[in-house]
């Protein structure tokens, strides 16, 4: 058999050959640019710095409020006195022999009120002899606390909490018109020693505690006809303060007379904590979102009282934390298309607001953030959580 010779192609058809061939390579490119794109993806993960924030300032408190600035609450004022003795303590001192002294409630259960004049006798059911430090007048079907000393010295007119017989009385009114006593008497023996500032000041800060819980008593009763309150901010203005030695004296004992004038602001806990969590929000720069308000931490502090004493003036403190929304301009994601990701970290660490972040590509081998903005996602992680540390 003859074999057919073959003949070539023609340019014609060279041509068209190799515009086919292009054709196939210009669509696989064009293909695989088409699943490049819609395959590539990044995650953008956020590790937050928490910014502080901190709001302060005057609110008004008053029965019925009316405008911004102001919630509802009750304000009670008034003036408290009391005088009370203060043992030194033993410390550094030098123990000295003295009569012991205290209170007694010196009741009556008759129908008269019954005079008492100084001295009188009580005589404790130790039979240890006290005797009133003043004149008093026991009211009828009443009672009324008053200073009493012991005759003897010493330890021995120590005595614990217990109940007087008054002598000097008829024997019939000695059952009905008697006391009683609710601590232990002291000042039998005493430690001598220079009087110093810490002495005075733990007086004083004990008395007026004292006072302090007398006006809280007094007006929780004063407004209990009105709401429930459970918040109480103080404010107290000593108006005299009467010792009975000075600093450097040597003394076993020091006596204050302590009068104050209390203000009370009662209010309600969760209106003020809603009320400063509102400014506190106001406050979140734009890109921000709050995180944190530390409603334990809320703080008050008395201003002054207003308006006749029917409102006062608060000053208010809360503390809470903000970090980056997703529509901060840093995070903005035109700033990220096409970059590598080093340019990426460099960006986002300039911002005083990011902690760390990490950049996670989809496929693993992509080396660019995609061109298309949907195929960026941003992700902010709780600052609580494990650290991204960026590298240096």
């Amino acid at each position: 058999m003859r074999k057919i010779a073959e003949r070539p192609l023609s340019r014609a058809l060279k041509i068209y050959q190799n515009l086919a061939i292009g054709f196939v390579i210009v669509a696989c490119l064009i293909l695989s640019g088409v699943i490049y794109l819609s395959i590539s993806r990044v995650s953008i993960v956020i590790i937050p710095k928490p910014q502080l924030l901190k709001v302060s300032g005057n609110v008004k408190i008053l029965p019925l409020p009316s405008q911004a600035g102001e919630i509802s609450g009750a304000v009670y004022s008034a003036t408290f006195s009391a005088s009370e003795r203060f043992p030194l303590s033993a410390e550094g001192g030098t123990a000295v022999e003295g009569n012991a002294h205290g209170e007694v409630s010196l009741i009556n259960n008759t129908t008269q009120a019954q005079p008492l004049v100084q001295n009188t006798r009580v005589v404790a059911e130790s039979g240890v002899i006290f005797r009133l430090e003043e004149y008093v007048t026991v009211p009828a079907n009443g009672q009324l606390v008053a200073k009493v000393k012991a005759d003897i010295v010493g330890i021995e007119g120590e005595i614990p909490p217990s109940k007087f017989i008054i002598p000097g009385l008829p024997k019939g009114l000695q059952d009905k018109i008697y006391a009683v006593s609710l601590t232990v008497m002291t000042g039998g023996v005493s430690y001598v020693r220079p009087l110093t500032g810490a002495d005075l000041l733990h007086a004083k800060e004990v008395l007026s505690k004292k006072l302090l819980e007398q006006g809280i008593t007094a007006g929780r009763s004063a407004i209990a006809d009105t709401v429930t309150y459970d918040g109480l901010v103080s404010g107290i203005t000593t108006t005299k303060e009467i010792w009975s030695a000075k600093e450097g004296e040597t003394v076993g004992e020091i006596s204050l007379e302590l009068t104050e004038e209390i203000n009370l602001v009662f209010y309600n806990v969760v209106d003020l904590a809603n009320y400063a969590e509102r400014e506190l929000a106001a406050q979140v720069p734009a890109g921000f979102r709050v995180t944190v308000v530390n409603r334990g931490d809320l703080s008050t502090k008395f201003v002054e009282v207003k308006d006749g004493g029917s409102a006062a003036i608060v000053y208010v403190n809360l503390n809470g934390q903000a970090v980056l929304s997703e529509d901060a301009q840093v995070l903005s994601k035109d700033r990220f298309v096409g970059r590598a990701p080093h340019e990426v970290k460099t960006l986002l660490k300039a911002s005083e607001a990011i902690e760390s972040a990490e950049l996670l590509f989809t496929p693993f081998w992509i080396k660019r953030v995609p061109t298309l903005e949907d195929h960026i996602s941003i992700e902010i992680r709780d600052p609580n959580e494990a650290e991204v540390v960026l590298p240096e």
